[in-house]
């Protein structure tokens, strides 16, 4: 981990929440000590705290760390770790906050309550914390929760966002599904179910996970009645923008949204990582895409996704050096991120370097054979370097899958009629995700010829390129 924090320390006082050491004698308690933590964060941050994600702070999850160490890695000057017991209706807490500096306490306190207090005992400890940093920091008291789930609703929705943290394993899927749906029917009036179900639906659209079209009816169904519950649920607002972005093209409706999402001081990273990906990229506005990007990192330093798609921002920018440069910070992160070597790929192709190109191409596809727009790549620089029979043969696995692979292919290739005919097909189908990859630097020949207007005219982009 070290050497990825872009920054010094601040001087500001800004906290990391570890996981909180599960105690239980059930071992499978540790969603609830997770959850316990991640509650904690949200509160945190709602009261103006510079909060790191749970991403990022759950990364030192079962390391023997030094706490200076830790705190180096995320930017912090204050660090947050503790301990959970759940025995039979009973929950001890105890929680405290160290100076990173030295190491030394700044408040320690043990909590012993019924478990149905457990949202008493994360205002409790979120209280005390911000009255341990009164003074020192511009924060704010945390306003009154939402709305107080009860207690079988919150354990069935903390199991679910247990698993979303583990987007490696395919099969978890359905689960998170499941149990976030097993809250919502445990608590009707609880918006944070819909909201966390909404993204969800929303990453499978992006993973390829399900057909797209239903993916991403479902996020926007349930983005929808999260804000019927919670009207100004930040992450809500941003999957809407995401949905009109990526399939619908009603420009000013997802700005609209995604300015509702980023006006929220305590907006998640996440909110950030949509608003540049789906909203700034598709209409070319890269600057401010990447510095969307550097706040959701500066709030998730060691999340390889959100890495990735700062990459994603200065690559289709034209930055290459730049997206070469911070390459190497995502794959510190992990090695088998193949959006970050298709990001490689690219820039390299940008600047005219094919072979290098390739061998970066063929590391994306070695860790990601299922992504289309990886498959496409890998194809169009085979067929440039005289490979045509292998480049046929992932062309052929291509076929059945979504159009933007061939459309890169082709572009790669420098076929642009047979480009612009995949990318006519694409826009026809509401194939998501197409808008960000349109803005790409690759697509200038598409977007200097002829047919771009009547394209550009069908996603509601300007026609200039």
């Amino acid at each position: 981990m070290k050497g990825i924090s872009d920054k010094r320390v601040e001087s500001q006082p800004s906290i990391a929440v570890l996981p909180f050491a599960n105690l239980s004698r059930d071992a499978e308690d540790e969603y609830f000590s997770d959850g316990l933590s991640e509650e904690i964060i949200n509160t945190l941050a709602q009261a103006g705290l510079k909060v790191i994600a749970r991403t990022s702070a759950f990364a030192f999850k079962g390391k023997n760390e030094d706490i200076r160490k830790i705190a180096e890695a995320l930017g912090v000057t204050k660090v947050l770790e503790g301990s959970v017991r759940r025995a039979g209706g009973r929950l001890r807490v105890k929680a405290q906050l160290i100076h990173a500096s030295d190491g030394t306490h700044v408040w320690s306190q043990r909590f012993d309550r019924e478990l149905t207090d457990v949202f008493a005992v994360q205002d409790e400890i979120a209280a005390a914390i911000a009255e341990a940093l009164r003074g020192k920091v511009a924060g704010k008291p945390a306003g009154p929760r939402q709305h107080e789930a009860n207690l079988p609703a919150y354990e069935a929705y903390l199991k679910g966002r247990h698993l979303q943290s583990r987007t490696d394993v395919p099969e978890n899927q359905l689960r998170i599904e499941m149990y976030l749906k097993q809250a919502m029917a445990l608590d009707p009036d609880w918006a944070d179910p819909h909201s966390a179900l909404a993204e969800h639906y929303l990453l499978l659209a992006s993973l390829g996970l399900g057909r797209p079209d239903d993916m991403m009816a479902c996020a926007r169904a349930e983005a929808r009645k999260a804000l019927e519950l919670h009207p100004s649920d930040s992450n809500a607002h941003a999957v809407l923008g995401a949905v009109a972005a990526l399939r619908d093209y009603p420009w000013e409706e997802a700005g609209e949204r995604f300015r509702l999402a980023t006006a929220c001081e305590s907006a998640p990273p996440s909110v950030h990582e949509m608003c540049g990906l789906y909203y700034l990229i598709p209409l070319r506005r890269f600057d401010e895409a990447i510095e969307q990007q550097r706040k959701a990192i500066a709030l998730d330093p060691l999340n390889a996704l959100a890495r990735a798609r700062l990459l994603t921002a200065l690559c289709f920018g034209g930055r290459y050096p730049e997206t070469l440069a911070e390459a190497g910070k995502a794959l510190e992160l992990d090695q088998n991120n193949h959006l970050a070597h298709l990001m490689i790929a690219h820039a390299l192709l940008g600047q005219g370097k094919s072979a290098d190109a390739r061998r970066a191409a063929e590391e994306a596809y070695r860790h990601g054979p299922w992504h289309s727009g990886t498959i496409g790549t890998l194809a169009g620089l085979l067929k440039q370097a005289g490979e045509t029979e292998r480049a046929l043969q992932l062309i052929a696995t291509m076929r059945t899958m979504v159009p933007p692979g061939m459309l890169i292919y082709h572009l790669v290739c420098g076929e642009i009629d047979l480009a612009s005919d995949w990318c006519e097909r694409a826009i026809e189908q509401h194939e998501p995700f197409l808008t960000p990859l349109i803005s790409a630097r690759i697509f200038k020949p598409l977007r200097s010829s002829p047919r771009w207007p009547r394209l550009a005219r069908m996603m509601a982009l300007p026609e200039t390129t």
